[in-house]
């Protein structure tokens, strides 16, 4: 069984991010790798609604030459 990463990337839609493009910024790190370790956030939210936008959870994705910060609910991963 093998495990994807989809992402709902401006313009494209939901695109699959392949296993050469980097998750999260700070590990530098592929989709499959990033989903197995859990998938950890750029950001932690805090109890309250945060008053930034750096504030809320994100993960950087670099993918075909550009770099997107993703909101979590904008991630699927699919195993098949």
């Amino acid at each position: 069984m093998s495990v994807h990463l989809y992402a709902n990337l401006a313009p494209q839609g939901w695109t699959e991010i392949p296993q050469e493009s980097i998750v999260s910024m700070n590990s530098q790190t592929d989709p499959v790798t990033w989903v197995k370790e859990g998938g950890q956030l750029d950001s932690i939210r805090s109890v309250s609604l945060p008053d930034r936008l750096d504030d809320y959870p994100f993960v950087h994705i670099a993918y075909d030459g550009r770099e997107y910060r993703v909101s979590p609910s904008q991630l699927q991963v699919v195993e098949y």
